[in-house]
């Protein structure tokens, strides 16, 4: 079976999201509340409703400024019919008909996908880190106005840490008829990290992706 890409170890650690060209923001209304307030929204309980994008693809981007990012782009029919490709492996995952596959040089191979794969690669990844993140020390959740992706209002929210090395901050934009994520972009920078970092994740299609075949062997 081909090596799952370093993004999944990356994602756990760094996550960020919104294209910012497809992303515009006000900031009307402010407020700032602080994580293990009972105001905050962000739980792991509100984690199924951030994630909830049936029928969407997605693209995210993660690196250090000084290389080449890797990008993830995905086209998701459902939750075990998607296709999702991994720029720094040069290879394709699919999941059809029960089955997974990889693709990589026009060379088909049959694997055994991890039960948690799709997670760690679309809306679920971005989502989980949002969550997670909330959960340190120090850490601050701030209402920062309203943004729009695909034609879609959202709410936007600025995540940082009061009490971090490293400078660390999340802009998340929450779709507010659904409530699920449809971008969000962190940036890692600072006394301990001189090189900056960023993750970006975004939706780049809703409820417009077609059933996904298997591939043939070419």
């Amino acid at each position: 079976m081909l090596q799952r890409s370093c993004l999944m170890v990356f994602a756990l650690v760094l996550a960020g999201c919104g294209i910012n060209k497809t992303v515009s923001t006000s900031t009307s209304s402010t407020s700032t509340t602080l994580v293990g307030q009972v105001a905050n929204p962000f739980t792991v309980a509100n984690y199924l409703r951030l994630t909830g994008w049936a029928n969407y693809s997605f693209i995210s981007t993660s690196g250090a400024n000084t290389t080449t990012p890797n990008k993830v782009i995905g086209e998701v029919y459902d939750p075990s019919n998607f296709r999702v490709y991994i720029s720094s492996t040069g290879v394709t995952t699919i999941a059809a008909s029960g089955t997974a596959f990889d693709v990589v040089h026009n060379r088909v191979t049959e694997i055994k996908l991890p039960k948690y794969y799709l997670n760690q690669m679309g809306v679920g990844a971005a989502a989980s880190l949002f969550v997670n993140g909330l959960r340190s020390v120090g850490e601050y959740l701030q209402r920062d106005g309203s943004c729009t992706v695909l034609g879609r209002v959202g709410d936007l929210y600025l995540e940082g840490n009061m009490l971090a090395k490293v400078s660390l901050t999340t802009r998340a934009c929450i779709d507010k008829e659904t409530g699920a994520l449809l971008s969000l972009e962190q940036g890692l920078g600072g006394v301990s990290s001189p090189q900056s970092q960023t993750y970006r994740f975004e939706v780049t299609s809703i409820g417009e992706t077609s059933p996904i075949t298997p591939p043939k062997n070419l």
